[in-house]
């Protein structure tokens, strides 16, 4: 039987569930705009219809889209090193797409989503907190623009108008009110009865350790592929992702 002293916790140094940070770290995580955090940063493309989109030369472009389904709007931040430290790589969990920035100037298609190219020097974004907010931006854009969506949030996959209105390209910092927040994602631990399952939203390595261990690094680590369950005493438990 288990014991009520079992306790349970989440790795702190990965993602936290629903909390916005105020420090970028490699992990998993969602981008989301306006102050109560509903519109997500998310392919222009309808994922239960993949017909229904919006493509500019043949490229899949992005969008902001109130509360879609939870696995679409995942996004693995992968830290640079060398020449591109202190850039971010953002790569959607889903599709293992990346977004790819292959314009400099003030356009609304400058971004897209799609496979890593040969050359990854489009791949490679500034992540910056100022305030409250998070400026994001290629590194090779210079000047004032930055990561927004064009003329404001838009409720819909396609965001296709003659202005492209919704599309994330480089605008001013400030346009449409965009202002970004990045809400950290971690697996969820669950007990029922005897049994301990651990969910996330996207496919991934999960890892837990049951002696309060950091599951990512652990020796005495486990990867989780289904429901477990712990004998009397004391534990600790936690789970990463990678």
């Amino acid at each position: 039987m288990i014991r009520k002293a079992i306790r349970f916790a989440l790795l702190v140094v990965m993602l936290g569930s629903g909390r916005v940070t105020a420090q970028v770290t490699e992990g998993f995580y969602r981008i989301v705009t306006n102050s109560d955090k509903t519109f997500y940063l998310c392919p222009a493309q309808d994922p239960d219809n993949l017909s229904v989109g919006y493509w500019v030369d043949g490229n899949l472009m992005l969008t902001t889209k109130k509360n879609p389904p939870a696995d679409y709007t995942v996004w693995r931040l992968s830290a640079g090193s060398g020449d591109n430290d202190g850039f971010s790589q953002l790569i959607h969990q889903a599709s293992g797409h990346y977004i790819i920035n292959d314009k400099t100037d003030r356009v609304a298609e400058a971004i897209h989503l799609g496979s890593l190219p040969v050359d990854d020097a489009d791949t490679w974004f500034g992540i910056t907190f100022t305030s409250s907010n998070y400026n994001i931006k290629g590194k090779a854009v210079t000047g004032s623009y930055s990561f927004n969506p064009y003329n404001g949030n838009q409720n819909y996959y396609t965001a296709a108008s003659a202005s492209n209105t919704g599309i994330i390209g480089y605008w001013d910092a400030n346009n449409a009110g965009s202002q970004w927040k990045l809400v950290e994602v971690v697996p969820v631990i669950a007990l029922s009865g005897d049994d301990f399952t651990i969910s996330f939203p996207v496919s991934a390595t999960i890892y837990y350790t049951t002696d309060g261990s950091d599951p990512t690094a652990s020796a005495t680590r486990h990867v989780y592929s289904s429901a477990f369950q712990l004998t009397g005493g004391d534990y600790k438990v936690r789970a990463g992702a990678a």
